[in-house]
């Protein structure tokens, strides 16, 4: 907080000299995969700097309002690739009418992964001490060193050597790409756009094998260093009309932890991480034995898919006509207030963000990114030996909340201003 604070001091200041007056607010935008506190951690860092931090976006929304994708009038499902300095996150977002959806969300860490840019970096290091031309050079320089003070080594590096250097490195992400798509319950032909962020090295290393594995192009037209910003700009002049009193806006905060049930050890997500609220999914099951007149359902919050590494948070126990699908409802409101339903049996549980509790969110989260091939294995044996009491016959993982309760806001707002954004803001 401290050191965002301080970039912040200096952005103030370096703003206030360019424009000549004082600057009092701001829109920020941050990694979309940052829970609730660490937005409100944002805001504080900026109050410290002076500024009243209107919003706090997510990166992967700002970059859709920069390609103006909020004024579409068809449903789109957007995926946003970012490689940076030590990670590299891939989002899936839907935009329907001008309100943003985030619907799954992957990062793979430096610990984790080798894919970030430092990482390209050195595989093209590791490339050049390991080929056969380089091994010669070095022993014809140490054998030159046995009688002279210095050698000269040299290579060429070919932009065939670097372009298989860059696709083996993009390669590794592949699983993530994959991940989110399952998740969203997407293939690669229903992705509509894809937008490249970041440095404009990294974005120019990886687009051609992005493309490649879409058949489709990325969307140009502005830098991916700029894309971010140009969309919190957006955000910022949408933010003058509503502080003018032109028309009200009312924003969602996050589930910092996917919520699901278990099943047999296998945690069955049903609302995933980082969903905008208030969010309302369901979940359709039925009973795997002819003799079973009930089923126990064991909420749980977490972010891998092994159900001992989430939080218990309660159980329904629903009675059941064996064969007969069940559906199960997930619904969680503006404040975090969870209510699971399924037939005529309800929990309720007050919040479910962790405020506070940032520690034990990282933590899970961490957790998941290292062992989640560990946990594939684990899934793999527990639905091989047939532990589930139930199976998942259908999902709805678009937010049917959001779309009864806010989707009129998207329709009339943007034929007024020509845009309105929904998003994890905090509060």
């Amino acid at each position: 907080e401290q050191v965002s604070s301080h970039i912040m001091k200096q952005l103030k200041a370096a703003a206030e000299d360019q424009l000549g007056t004082n600057i009092t607010h701001a829109v920020v935008s941050v990694p979309t995969y940052f829970n609730d506190t660490q937005r409100q951690a944002t805001k504080d860092a900026g109050k410290s700097a002076g500024l009243e931090v209107l919003r706090v976006v997510n990166e992967a929304t700002a970059a859709g309002i920069g390609y103006e994708l909020d004024r579409s009038n068809d449903e789109l499902n957007i995926l946003v690739y970012q490689l940076g300095f030590n990670t590299c996150d891939v989002t899936l977002m839907t935009i329907d009418r001008g309100v943003f959806e985030i619907m799954s969300l992957e990062i793979m860490s430096l610990a984790s992964a080798k894919v970030s840019s430092e990482q390209y970096d050195q595989a093209v290091l590791e490339h050049v001490i390991g080929t056969p031309d380089m091994r010669s050079q070095v022993t014809k320089a140490l054998n030159t060193l046995s009688s002279k003070t210095s050698a000269k080594i040299t290579y060429s590096l070919a932009q065939k050597e670097l372009k298989e250097v860059h696709e083996r490195t993009f390669n590794r992400t592949i699983p993530l790409i994959k991940r989110v798509l399952k998740e969203a319950k997407l293939y690669k032909g229903q992705i509509d756009g894809i937008i490249l962020t970041g440095e404009p090295r990294n974005a120019a290393r990886i687009r051609p094998f992005v493309e490649a594995y879409f058949g489709k192009k990325v969307l140009e037209g502005i830098s991916s260093d700029e894309v971010i910003v140009r969309g919190i700009a957006k955000q910022a002049e949408v933010l003058g009309y509503e502080s003018d009193g032109m028309f009200p806006f009312q924003f969602w905060g996050y589930t910092p932890l996917s919520l699901g049930i278990d099943n047999g050890g296998i945690f069955i997500c049903v609302v995933p991480r980082n969903s905008v609220l208030p969010t309302s999914k369901r979940i359709t099951i039925v009973t795997v034995e002819d003799s079973q007149t009930s089923i126990q359902l064991n909420v749980h919050a977490g972010a891998g898919s092994i159900t001992s590494k989430t939080k218990f948070l309660g159980t329904l126990n629903v009675p059941v006509t064996p064969g007969v699908p069940v559906d199960v409802y997930f619904q969680v409101d503006t404040n975090g207030g969870l209510e699971v339903i399924a037939g005529d049996v309800k929990l309720q549980i007050e919040d479910i963000r962790y405020s506070g509790r940032l520690d034990e969110v990282d933590w899970m989260i961490m957790e998941a990114e290292i062992e989640w091939e560990k946990d594939l294995e684990e899934k793999e044996v527990i639905e091989k030996n047939g532990m589930g009491r139930f199976k998942v016959v259908d999902r709805i993982v678009k937010n049917s909340y959001k779309e009864r309760e806010t989707g009129w806001l998207g329709r009339s707002w943007r034929s007024v201003y020509g845009t309105f954004l929904v998003d994890g803001f905090a509060r």
